[in-house]
């Protein structure tokens, strides 16, 4: 297991001069990421952003290109923690997710309830791309149901989370 931690889009880990590549990468996007260089974007050597430029006021689908670019082939895997937003955000969004899409590389939305990880109202998903998929069926499951309220935060119980696993 190797973890790495660097400022990706500006400093990309690297391996022999190319983007290194990694089986599993594991993200939290859940705060949002609202500054970021879009210029870093434009002049990107590595052609991370294949599929669109993102809004200057949301960075998250810059990462998120970013990930899936560093993912090994064929059996790399990115997994991201997302506010629900990202997932019905309009303009340039809209536009990066059906690439996406249209190039099968999403797997699985995960759909959680609010209050998880902090004590706002925003709802998260975890969000899952695979490097090579043969079914071209994206897996949603609703693991908004199945939780504990608490005055601070929510937690998912056991049961929920074994269900979820089990659909995973």
């Amino acid at each position: 297991l190797g973890i790495e931690k660097a400022d990706a889009l500006k400093l990309p880990p690297l391996e022999s001069g190319y983007l290194r590549k990694f089986d599993l990468i594991v993200s939290d996007l859940s705060a949002g990421e609202d500054a970021w260089d879009q210029s870093t974007c434009e002049a990107d050597p590595f052609s991370r952003f294949r599929f669109g430029l993102p809004s200057p006021a949301r960075g998250e689908f810059a990462l998120i290109q970013h990930m899936i670019a560093t993912m090994s082939s064929p059996n790399g895997v990115t997994m991201v923690i997302v506010d629900q937003s990202v997932l019905t955000r309009s303009g340039r969004d809209t536009d990066i997710r059906k690439s996406i899409i249209e190039s099968n590389l999403l797997d699985t939305v995960i759909f959680l309830p609010p209050k998880l990880f902090r004590s706002d109202a925003r709802s998260l998903a975890i969000v899952v791309f695979k490097a090579s998929r043969i079914d071209t069926k994206i897996l949603a499951i609703n693991g908004t149901t199945g939780f504990v309220s608490s005055k601070s935060l929510n937690h998912i119980t056991a049961d929920s989370i074994q269900k979820i696993s089990e659909h995973f």
